[in-house]
C-alpha cells in the first residue's frame, strides 16, 4: 500500500548523464540553463511507459545527433523528498539515472558552450557543478547522486 502511495505521489524523472567523450581525458558532464529552476540542471525527461527509446528520440533531437549513435545505458535510481523551485513547493521525486554514449558528436555540440533551438548547454566538470552556488541550493543532491554512480 505504501509503495501505491508513493507512486501516485513521487514525480518520476529520468536524468540522462553525457560525457565529453570527444575529449582525450573526458571529465566534463552536458548541462543545460533551465530557466523555471534557475540553475544548471542535467539533461532530463519525465519518465514515459517506453523509457528508454523515448529517451533516445528526445536526445536524437533535441541535439540534433542521429539516433543510431546514441547508446543509453541504466545506472540507478534514488527516492527522495527535495524542493521544487519550479512548484515552490517540496515534491517527492523517483529519478532514475542513465549515461548516454554518444558515438559521433556534431561540431557544434563540442563546442564549451553552444544553443540549439533556443536552449543554451555547458559542458561542466563536476568540480565546477559542486562550486556553482546555484546548483548547491538547488540541485546539489542530484549532484551527489551522479557522483556516487560514475
Amino acid at each position: 500500500m505504501d509503495i501505491n502511495k508513493l507512486n501516485e505521489i513521487a514525480h518520476n524523472h529520468s536524468i540522462i548523464l553525457i560525457k565529453d567523450s570527444f575529449q582525450k581525458f573526458p571529465n566534463r558532464f552536458l548541462v543545460y540553463d533551465d530557466k523555471r529552476w534557475g540553475c544548471k540542471l542535467f539533461l532530463n525527461y519525465k519518465d514515459n511507459s517506453n523509457n528508454e527509446d523515448f529517451i533516445k528520440k528526445h536526445l536524437s533531437g533535441d541535439l540534433k545527433i542521429e539516433l543510431e549513435d546514441i547508446k543509453l545505458s541504466y545506472l540507478g535510481q534514488r527516492i527522495h523528498e527535495k524542493y521544487s523551485e519550479s512548484a515552490k513547493k517540496r515534491k517527492v521525486y523517483c529519478h532514475k539515472f542513465y549515461i548516454a554514449d554518444i558515438k559521433k558528436f556534431p561540431d557544434k555540440i563540442k563546442q564549451d558552450s553552444f544553443e540549439i533551438d533556443g536552449k543554451e548547454y555547458q559542458w561542466l566538470s563536476m568540480t565546477e557543478l559542486e562550486t556553482d552556488k546555484d546548483v548547491q541550493k538547488k540541485n546539489y543532491d542530484i549532484v551527489r547522486f551522479v557522483k556516487e554512480l560514475v
